[in-house]
């Protein structure tokens, strides 16, 4: 993909309202359970068109009874368990469900309590928003009225709880219902959970001149609605930009690395070797981005066809790592792509096309000073080559294994001896 800018912009392109989280104004409204129970609420008529359900659910570890206290119609929930805790089995959850294309914001909750016998029962409380759940509160047993009403100069029977919250789709209030044992017992009911519905905002049209609908761009465009806006876009560097292109660095301008084989068997350049992939628009410190983040280097092998050109492998290529470490001979081809939907890159860019050869060299010299000027010819293949007429040396690089190398005495002279070994490295 060639583009005619310098970054290109990803599709996460996003457009929010500034200054509210809906494009309508609140309406405010209840939604309550009278006795706690009841299969579905009675909602206000001001919100009665936003709201598509509401519900509630009891966990199968409660035993459940209804009660009359203090002329206020309730339910009473006990533990099979004892000291439960805050679990499913003994959560009772209010549900309320916004219309689709509308949300629901809670502000607050009303619910009478009893607790029926002894002090030893308690319950918590807690909220969800589209399936999170608030942190779990522990109501204070001092401020729960008891059925007798013996501690009503302290306690009391309604409670209020505030909830600041973001607008959902889906949002409950749970009971957590514990500590329970014998015949104690705590009573819920009157619930009222207060809040506002409003329409969702509608989305922002943006419009691309992407060429398809998975493909970036370098141009977006909206136009611009009746309230704030603010633009969240992200860029990334187009590595085949023609202005400025992602390129590798460090392979030799003839196509052709020279490499020998070592004691080990593996194969390794004659030439110290540094394979670079340079962004030219980083920092200078930071343009070798072979190693970055979202970039996967893949060395493609190729062969040749029946036709003599070269065949590369895209299916089974090697990694960059495990071609440094055994360079055989052979035909390569360097491929980097972002592979990874955080890069701060996109695109994909290939090296030049070169050859791994197998060469060597040759150093042909006289044993002794008798012998210096007394070699005609040194030939390597078809190459003749000249020794130096003072120290009687002939030297040849970059000779492809099993290449015939022959040395000629000149006229008058015999040769008693050659010896061909392995030249030493030097320690």
């Amino acid at each position: 993909m060639k583009t005619i800018s310098r970054y290109i912009m990803t599709l996460a392109l996003l457009l929010t309202a500034v200054g509210g989280a809906w494009a309508t104004d609140p309406v405010d409204g209840t939604i309550a359970w009278s006795a706690g129970n009841e299969a579905s609420a009675t909602v206000s008529a001001s919100i009665m068109d936003a709201i598509s359900s509401t519900g509630v659910t009891t966990g199968s570890g409660l035993d459940v009874s209804t009660g009359v206290y203090f002329n206020t119609g309730m339910v009473k929930y006990q533990p099979a368990t004892a000291n439960a805790g805050n679990v499913s089995g003994v959560m009772i959850e209010y549900t309320i469900e916004a219309v689709d294309g509308y949300k629901f914001k809670p502000t607050g909750v009303d619910y009478a309590a009893v607790k029926d016998g002894t002090d030893n029962a308690s319950y918590s409380w807690s909220y969800t928003i589209d399936g999170v759940e608030s942190a779990i509160t522990d109501v204070s047993m001092n401020d729960v009225l008891r059925s007798s009403g013996s501690n009503s100069a302290t306690a009391q029977l309604m409670h209020s709880e505030s909830i600041t919250a973001d607008g959902c789709s889906v949002f409950t209030l749970r009971f957590y219902i514990s500590n329970c044992s014998n015949t104690k017992k705590i009573c819920i009911g009157n619930i009222t959970i207060s809040g506002s519905v409003s329409a969702a905002e509608a989305p922002i049209e943006v419009t691309t001149n992407a060429a398809s609908a998975q493909d970036l761009f370098t141009e977006a465009w909206f136009n611009m609605p009746t309230f704030d806006v603010d633009v969240n876009y992200e860029l990334v560097r187009d590595m085949q930009d023609e202005a400025n292109p992602v390129a590798f660095s460090g392979l030799p301008s003839s196509g052709n690395i020279i490499v020998k084989k070592g004691d080990g068997g593996t194969y390794q350049p004659a030439e110290a070797l540094t394979i670079q992939l340079i962004d030219p628009l980083a920092a200078a410190e930071a343009q070798n981005i072979i190693a970055a983040d979202g970039i996967t280097i893949k060395v493609l092998v190729g062969a040749e066809n029946e036709k003599g050109a070269i065949d590369y492998d895209q299916e089974n290529p090697i990694t960059l790592e495990a071609f440094l470490a055994d360079m055989k001979p052979g035909y390569y081809w360097i491929k980097a792509e972002s592979t990874d939907e955080n890069s701060p890159y996109d695109g994909t860019v290939y090296s030049s096309e070169f050859t791994v050869v197998e060469k060597y060299d040759l150093t042909v010299k006289p044993a002794n000073d008798f012998s210096k000027g007394k070699i005609d010819k040194v030939v390597v293949g078809t190459e003749e080559i000249t020794p130096d007429a003072t120290t009687g040396e002939a030297a040849k690089t970059g000779i492809a294994p099993d290449t015939e190398v022959k040395i000629k005495a000149k006229k008058g002279y015999i040769i008693e001896k050659v010896e061909a070994k392995k030249t030493s490295t030097p320690n």
